[in-house]
């Protein structure tokens, strides 16, 4: 399975990124804002930032990817 979905403060939403209603993302939403507000505050480093962003997706794809791939959205 391979999903692209982009992690930062100008891209959209995952719910925009993924199809899936807001109220199903709203908790890793939140995760994915905390690290960017972690990052860009200084708090954690470069490579912590790519550690978290990898363990979100990892969850992303453990919490929805059956739905993800019956929708299309993995490759």
């Amino acid at each position: 399975m391979k999903i692209q979905i982009g992690f930062g403060a100008l891209v959209p939403r995952l719910s925009e990124q993924l199809g899936l209603p807001r109220r199903k993302l709203r908790y890793l939403q939140e995760s994915a804002d905390s690290i960017v507000t972690l990052s860009v505050g200084g708090f954690i480093t470069e490579a912590q930032t790519r550690a978290a962003r990898k363990r979100l997706m990892r969850r992303i794809l453990k919490t929805f990817g059956k739905e993800l791939s019956e929708k299309g959205g993995l490759r």
